[in-house]
């Protein structure tokens, strides 16, 4: 089972969304257990104010394989890679917006 990352994002202006949404799957790594494996899940999303009626809506999910005696450390990790990534991704979007009139283009578009 495959460590997988799943990261979204949706842009809105007046609360209705601009384009389509963009979602970003990654496997991150593929590990070899010796029985079934458990796993954790840990996701975390956010809804950035823009100003002027536009938001950015990011969510960032991981679902960690291990262990059932390892689910603690697993969530752990994954808590700690989510949250950074979060904070990435809000980050980028807040960038994004910056040089975007909603609604328009951005040829530099991180998504």
């Amino acid at each position: 089972m495959p460590t997988q990352a799943f990261v979204s994002r949706q842009f809105y202006s007046s609360g209705k969304p601009v384009g389509e949404p963009n979602q970003d799957d990654q496997i991150l790594e593929v590990h070899n257990f010796a029985v079934q494996p458990a796993s954790v899940k840990v996701e975390m999303g956010m809804t950035i104010n823009l100003g002027d009626y536009n938001s950015c809506r990011i969510s960032v999910a991981l679902v960690q394989p291990c262990y059932s005696e390892e689910k603690d450390s697993a969530w752990l990790f994954a808590k700690k890679w989510v949250e950074e990534r979060t904070v990435e991704e809000a980050e980028a979007a807040k960038k994004y917006a910056a040089g975007l009139e909603i609604g328009g283009s951005n040829d530099d578009q991180p998504f």
